[in-house]
């Protein structure tokens, strides 16, 4: 399991200098275009959002989605959002040109 999502044997937060460290460490073997579609998926867009504002197929977001939950060691999308949060991890403002609905 992922250990810097647990707090410290005395209960305490991990050191925002690990957070920082763990950042570098974990989130360089990504890609450009697993950091561009990790961000898409932590704003909330579905697979079929993420593929249309990047004019690829869902096929292609599934496969990076695939790539980076087995670089981050994690398993689904809900883990990439909450690794995020963890970090600390912000997206630009992106101004959302498809619908959140559709």
């Amino acid at each position: 399991m992922l250990s810097f999502l647990m707090p410290n044997p005395d209960g305490s937060n991990p050191p925002v200098a690990h957070a920082d460290n763990y950042r570098r460490d974990k989130m360089k073997p990504l890609t450009s275009r697993e950091r561009q579609i990790a961000l898409l998926v932590c704003i909330g867009l579905s697979n079929k959002q993420i593929a249309r504002r990047l004019d690829v197929t869902e096929g292609t977001v599934k496969v990076h989605l695939h790539n980076i939950y087995v670089k981050l060691e994690i398993r689904n999308r809900t883990m990439l959002a909450l690794l995020a949060l963890k970090l600390g991890v912000t997206a630009p403002t992106i101004e959302l040109s498809v619908s959140l609905a559709g």
